[in-house]
């Protein structure tokens, strides 16, 4: 949770519009996050890059791997029940709220 609090104060901070970039979502589809507002972040132990895409609120981050690298993109999806949401697999697991088509 403290991650994605993170990913969300650096986009509100120092969002860049993303040129002719793709992210190949982990267990999803490749997307292109042209139309995401994008950061790298640099406060972070443990997010690397995080993009938002506020019209579907979607959110793809890229974590810290421990050689310092960047990981494979995960997405993220939001639940208007956020507060009170009892999901299986959590209150941003796209198992359990829609993914966007894009």
């Amino acid at each position: 949770m403290h991650r994605l609090v993170v990913a969300f104060v650096a986009l509100s901070f120092a969002g860049v519009a993303a040129s002719a970039e793709e992210a190949c979502i982990k267990y999803h589809k490749c997307i292109s996050v042209d139309a995401f507002k994008c950061d790298t972040v640099t406060r972070s132990t443990a997010i690397h890059r995080v993009c938002y895409l506020e019209t579907e609120r979607y959110m793809v981050l890229w974590f810290k791997r421990r050689d310092g690298g960047s990981s494979e993109p995960y997405h993220f999806c939001y639940n208007e029940r956020i507060g009170g949401s009892r999901n299986r697999h959590g209150p941003f697991d796209c198992r359990d709220h829609p993914i966007p088509s894009l």
